[in-house]
Parts: structure tokens; C-alpha cells; sequence
């Protein structure tokens, strides 16, 4: 029963390893805190602080889910959502938006955007993990 049970975890680290998490903040704390927590769990992430980033990483990464910073400078997280929706490539993409308390115009604008989700900031390591583990296995890739 136990080696049963150390195969499914190893079986369910090794499928965890192969999903990509692209996080979008342009402020480094934040979005390295939210991508720390995401690589602690096994997940494959990388961090992009603005649009051009984005771009670099999405060539060639091709992630399954998308967490975005609703407010950022220059291009907003509202605006880089539907410019993710916009591409054809993307469209089966998972996108949830990190958005303060008091954001409820943004993370209205951001759902119409085509964002899947939104967590309010502070977020515990608990919901975060809840919250993309839900959308992860939504799209199959859990």
C-alpha cells in the first residue's frame, strides 16, 4: 500500500513539474512572492514585469496559465488580459488576475477582458494554490 501511494506522488510531482505558470507583476516583490510559492509546489514558472517580457516568454514557454497583476504601469493587467485572449494561440489559456480590495471596477473590466478568475490581494499561499489548482485541472492539465 505505501509504495502505492509514493508512485502516485511521485507520478503527480513529475506531471506538476511539466505545467507552466507565466506570473505578470511589474512589481518584483509581489510577483516573485506569488511565483515562489508556485515553484515551492513543483510548478514550472517564470516572471515577466511588463508587456515586452510577456511577449519573450510566451514564444517560446507556451504556459497553461497566466497570473496577472491588475494594476500595473503602462499596460494594465485588464489590457494584458485581452491581449492574451486576442491571440488564437492562447485562447484555451487560463488567466486569473491578482487585484487589491478595492478593485471591483477593475476585476469587473478584467472579467469582461476574458479572465477566468481574480483573487484579491493579500492572498495566502492557501488560496493562491486553490485557486490555480481549480483552473489547472478545469483545462485538463491536473
Amino acid at each position: 500500500m505505501e509504495i502505492h501511494r509514493r508512485k502516485q506522488r511521485n507520478r503527480a510531482q513529475r506531471e506538476i513539474k511539466d505545467i507552466k505558470i507565466l506570473v505578470m507583476d511589474d512589481a518584483s516583490a509581489a510577483g516573485c512572492g506569488v511565483a515562489w510559492v508556485l515553484a515551492h509546489q513543483g510548478y514550472d514558472v517564470q516572471v515577466a514585469r511588463d508587456w515586452a517580457e510577456m511577449e519573450a516568454v510566451l514564444a517560446g514557454f507556451e504556459p497553461e496559465l497566466v497570473i496577472l497583476d491588475i494594476r500595473m504601469a503602462y499596460v494594465g493587467g485588464v489590457h494584458l488580459c485581452q491581449m492574451i485572449r486576442d491571440r488564437l494561440e492562447y485562447g484555451m489559456t487560463s488567466v486569473i488576475v491578482l487585484a487589491g480590495s478595492s478593485g471591483v471596477d477593475a476585476i469587473e473590466r478584467a472579467i469582461a477582458a476574458g479572465c477566468d478568475d481574480y483573487i484579491t490581494k493579500p492572498v495566502t499561499d492557501e488560496k493562491l494554490l486553490s485557486v490555480v489548482e481549480t483552473h489547472l485541472a478545469r483545462g485538463g492539465a491536473l
